[in-house]
């Protein structure tokens, strides 16, 4: 449902309303309220595991003759028969959701943790034959996580979050501790590629931050929280912990001119605006 109300949102249609003239009065009364015009949204960022639970987990799995036992019985290949179904539904109904968008805005499809991508960071983009709807808009984008990218001259640097996940391990940093802690040591996985699985790499580091970005954000965190910090070169960068959207029922807008950003939240069928910063 509430995957639904956000295409519904970002394609400029509200399920909220029946009558068509009590939706335009809504809409604009709505939009001088909050500030919102669903019209200057221009791309959509979907910071990894758009699959989200649907994704077959990693067996946990045991030792020796066991776990050999296990992996190869006949429950686990029924097991694995009902996974790749599921992933295969997963990804068709995840396929038309994002054509609907695609017909609208500019989507940036990030991998995660669950997604069918390259395990080890950086993850490689979702291969296009996984979509045969959305493939077919030019404003489709399977992109790499993480992701560098600029948007109406407004430059984002993010990940799908485990980079942020894998420190949280190891200390009491909340999301956007961790964010501004890795922003300003200029790497966005310090622990990579001791406990976070990576390529192996020699000569040059793919996690060195070389472009100060302007919004800088990670996927799949606990609760949304944001913080804006200043540059010793008067710089201004925007953080941003963005939680599962299948949990939160949150999206995050950015202003991509002032960098401001403002929170929609979705939920019972209704939508309420955050205005405590200043709307897209």
């Amino acid at each position: 449902m509430l995957v639904e109300m956000l295409v519904d949102y970002l394609t400029g249609y509200s399920s909220r309303e029946r009558d068509e003239e009590e939706e335009e009065e809504e809409n604009s009364d709505e939009e001088e309220r909050n500030g919102i015009d669903v019209g200057d949204i221009s791309a959509l960022i979907i910071a990894g595991d758009a699959l989200a639970e649907n994704f077959p987990a990693i067996g946990s799995g045991g030792n020796g003759c066991d776990a050999f036992e296990e992996e190869y019985s006949l429950e686990a290949e029924k097991r694995r028969e009902h996974d790749a179904q599921q992933l295969t539904w997963s990804l068709k109904e995840l396929d038309v959701l994002l054509s609907m968008l695609c017909s609208n805005l500019d989507v940036f499809l990030m991998p995660g943790k669950r997604d069918p991508s390259t395990l080890l960071l950086p993850q490689q983009p979702l291969h296009r034959c996984l979509f045969p709807f959305s493939q077919t808009f030019d404003t489709f984008h399977p992109v790499s996580n993480p992701l560098q990218i600029d948007i109406n001259g407004t430059k984002f640097l993010g990940t799908s979050g485990q980079n942020i996940h894998d420190m949280q391990c190891y200390g009491t940093c909340d999301s956007i501790e961790c964010l501004e802690l890795t922003l300003n040591a200029r790497n966005l996985a310090p622990t990579a590629c001791d406990t976070l699985q990576c390529f192996p790499y020699r000569d040059k580091d793919p996690f060195v931050i070389a472009d100060c970005p302007h919004v800088y954000f990670a996927g799949n965190c606990k609760e949304f929280k944001a913080k804006t910090i200043h540059g010793s070169a008067n710089q201004k960068i925007t953080l941003l912990a963005i939680p599962s959207f299948q949990k939160s029922g949150q999206l995050i807008l950015v202003n991509t001119s002032s960098l401001d950003y403002e929170v929609v939240q979705f939920a019972n069928d209704t939508m309420n605006f955050d205005s405590s910063n200043t709307s897209l």
